[in-house]
């Protein structure tokens, strides 16, 4: 039951079995969690903002490359900064993990905006189309999968490589396969 965050209590008759507190415990098992809410959802519009400013800069014909890398230098400068005060945590998702996150995205951004002139076009697959069209819903199914394996154990004897590109095959096939079947367009 302690999955469910229901923290049972001796009972005192059969019909007071699971007398326990259930909301919570249930904030208790998920206090990253909701702790991290609010890091996330910055970290999410800042995304969307760096990705609106780097499509209006090339629209302006700014030297995009050049500004994506002073914010990388700018944030991870103030990961460096603030680094006395708090470690950089994912799992609480504080301020230095989205500079960081912003600094590593913006460079990597760069980086491909750097060499996009000398790669050669090519024709992108329709998947990619359709995995972009439901992110969310991609991210939930592959969470709600790693979570089953590893409930069920299968990712513990994943320790022989044909089993484990066998899992991961058949991993991946669910996760591309459940949202081939969303609405939408499709192959």
């Amino acid at each position: 039951w302690a999955w469910l965050g229901i923290a049972p209590s001796p009972p005192a008759s059969p019909s007071n079995a699971f007398h326990g507190v259930i909301v919570p415990e249930l904030v208790h098992a998920n206090k990253e969690g909701l702790g991290s809410l609010l890091g996330y959802a910055s970290l999410y519009f800042a995304a969307v903002a760096l990705g609106r400013a780097c499509r209006s800069w090339e629209i302006q014909g700014r030297h995009v490359v050049h500004r994506l890398l002073m914010l990388t230098v700018m944030c991870y400068s103030a990961v460096v900064a603030l680094g006395g005060a708090q470690a950089v945590s994912r799992r609480s998702c504080n301020l230095q993990y989205v500079l960081w996150m912003i600094a590593y995205n913006a460079g990597v951004l760069a980086m491909f905006r750097a060499s996009a002139p000398h790669l050669a076009p090519r024709k992108r697959g329709d998947i990619y189309d359709i995995v972009n069209r439901h992110m969310l819903s991609t991210f939930l199914v592959a969470n709600l999968l790693t979570g089953a394996a590893k409930l069920s154990g299968i990712a513990s004897d994943a320790r022989d490589l044909p089993f484990a590109l066998f899992g991961t095959t058949v991993y991946m096939g669910l996760v591309l396969g459940t949202i081939l079947l969303l609405p939408g367009p499709s192959l």
